[in-house]
């Protein structure tokens, strides 16, 4: 025998009891109405909810030394895309990650002394 609830209360045990069980006694349409009334809940909050804001960020503008203060993993997103960007325009779409990591650290080189440049001319000057 399963408990049902009095007061028409949801539960998750409720979900578990057959269909023809439920039928019998009218349970049934109250369960179909928790149901309802759960997804009705999601889809209110999952509208309502703020979207993600876009950020918008000019790579042309990034200097050395912005770049150079980033945390490893910004640092990272700014190599991959900018090594993208310009294996993209080569017309080139394999990455040489051992060139990758080589004119990375040229990069780095000529951003510690060249601290106001911007990232795209460090790189032009600086990388092969």
């Amino acid at each position: 025998m399963v408990p049902i609830s009095s007061g028409g209360k949801c539960h998750v045990w409720l979900a578990t009891i057959g269909r023809h069980k439920l039928t019998a006694s009218g349970l049934w349409r109250i369960a179909m109405r928790c149901r309802a009334l759960v997804v009705s809940v999601i889809l209110i909050g999952a509208g309502s909810a703020p979207a993600a804001a876009q950020i918008k960020l000019d790579m042309n503008k990034i200097t050395c030394g912005n770049w150079l203060g980033y945390g490893s993993v910004d640092r990272d997103f700014v190599r991959y895309f900018m090594s993208g960007y310009y294996n993209a325009a080569a017309n080139n779409n394999v990455l040489d990650y051992d060139r990758l990591q080589k004119n990375s650290e040229k990069v780095v080189a000529y951003c510690k002394k060249h601290k106001s440049d911007t990232l795209p001319t460090a790189i032009q000057k600086s990388a092969s």
